[in-house]
């Protein structure tokens, strides 16, 4: 499966990391978690020669799981090394449909790819086309062909990110039928059903739970930002809901 680290609403970077709830990372197998980062071709579209030696041991602790929006978050036990240069994705539950979308994965299990969908998206009930349905899904029309080779989603993607225009996760890989000329679905893992209301972000529990979208960072970047600020010490902010 895929994975993908992701951020939270008080900037404390702590290593969260989501995925797809069918990868079967529970509370028994959590412990023994190890992800892999930098798996990528030297070669853009090659698909070989990726390094495997860039990992992150010590586990994680289950924090969330909803099966079905089939998604899946832990708590890694230690921080990525700065060295991996991880990025947090930021992350948007607004609800809207993106005018187009991107999803970075490792089809097959094998290195890094990328692919993109340029049509709008529409949300969906999983493996449906009406709308909006029971709201759990975004659904891709088709992964879209470009001349350098980027092509579809396959087995081993699942739990990948789909990023919006802005840069920021609006659900994570479920399944669906992708292959060349076929559709492929995206779980909303998003929306968090707190004391009955949508409204209220699973990842803002450190801070603000009615921040509707947030930006991702490398903490190497939110470091030198706080040290050029003479801010040394790392601390907590509550945030103000966006509008």
């Amino acid at each position: 499966c895929t994975g993908f680290m992701v951020n939270n609403t008080a900037r404390d970077f702590r290593p969260y990391y989501m995925t797809a709830y069918h990868c079967g990372v529970d509370s028994f197998s959590a412990p023994s978690f190890v992800p892999y980062w930098n798996f990528h071709s030297p070669n853009c579209g090659d698909l070989a020669n990726g390094p495997q030696g860039d990992f992150t041991l010590g586990g994680a602790t289950l924090r969330a799981e909803y099966s079905t929006s089939d998604f899946t978050l832990i708590e890694m036990v230690n921080i990525p090394d700065e060295t991996s240069n991880v990025y947090w994705a930021g992350w948007d539950h607004s609800g809207t449909d993106a005018a187009s979308a991107v999803t970075i994965h490792h089809p097959g299990l094998d290195e890094k790819a990328i692919s993109f969908e340029d049509q709008a998206l529409t949300t969906t009930t999983y493996l449906a086309d009406t709308q909006p349905g029971d709201g759990t899904h975004i659904r891709v029309e088709d992964w879209d062909w470009r001349a350098s080779g980027e092509g579809t989603t396959e087995g081993g993607s699942s739990g990948s990110p789909l990023f919006s225009p802005e840069h920021r996760v609006i659900g994570q890989l479920h399944g669906g039928y992708a292959a060349c000329g076929n559709d492929d679905k995206c779980g909303e893992p998003v929306i968090q059903q707190r004391n009955g209301s949508p409204d209220q972000h699973i990842l803002a529990f450190e801070g603000n739970s009615e921040v509707v979208w947030f930006e991702g960072n490398y903490q190497a970047y939110h470091d030198w930002r706080r040290k050029t600020s003479s801010d040394q010490q790392p601390h907590r902010i509550r945030y103000r809901p966006l509008a």
